[in-house]
């Protein structure tokens, strides 16, 4: 019988494992808005009040400046007159021999009589009117002015790999356990 001892070591196998990797960078999207807020502008000019009193006033005996110049000169001229007929009719009479004296024409001067005339000023009423203007409105509506940045991924991707090697061999070793014999027959 033929002692054969064989002895056999398996091969093994090694393996270098990479994980793949992905890197992510992420940009956000973004909107910019820019406003202009809406603007009012409102002007309101105030009524124009319009009061005539010529008339209260003529009432009252005053007169507006142009009437007063009018009146005033021909009061004056009046005056003028009145003031030479009295002084020539004093000089008259007292160019007379006979008949007024001094005293006479002292006297007629303190007979005027006074006339005092009451009554309620003015008698007629002020015209009174109204001129009235439109609002003034300036209206800008708001403005809205947005943009829009896209938003992006950058990615990244390394590869996962596998190498294989060969950690130990595999081999067979037969040996030959026994006595040999040689024989001859």
């Amino acid at each position: 019988m033929v002692h054969l001892q064989i002895h056999q070591q398996y091969a093994y196998i090694g393996l270098n494992i990479k994980e793949p990797a992905l890197r992510m960078h992420t940009v956000h999207p973004r909107v910019e808005i820019k406003t202009e807020p809406a603007q009012l502008a409102m002007e309101s000019p105030g009524p124009d009040l319009h009061i005539d009193q010529s008339k209260c006033f003529a009432d009252a005996g005053l007169r507006s400046p142009e009437v007063l110049k009018d009146y005033l000169i021909s009061l004056a001229l009046s005056a003028f007159s009145a003031g030479v007929d009295e002084i020539v009719y004093e000089g008259n009479a007292l160019a007379q021999i006979t008949g007024t004296s001094v005293a006479d024409l002292a006297a007629a001067c303190l007979d005027t009589d006074h006339v005092f005339d009451v009554k309620a000023i003015p008698q007629q009423r002020p015209d009174i009117r109204f001129d009235i203007h439109p609002v003034k409105i300036d209206y800008r509506p708001a403005d809205v002015n947005a943009s829009l940045r896209r938003g992006r991924v950058e990615s990244h991707l390394e590869r996962g790999r596998v190498e294989g090697y060969i950690r130990q061999k595999n081999y067979a070793r037969i040996r030959y356990v026994g006595e040999n014999y040689n024989t001859v027959a």
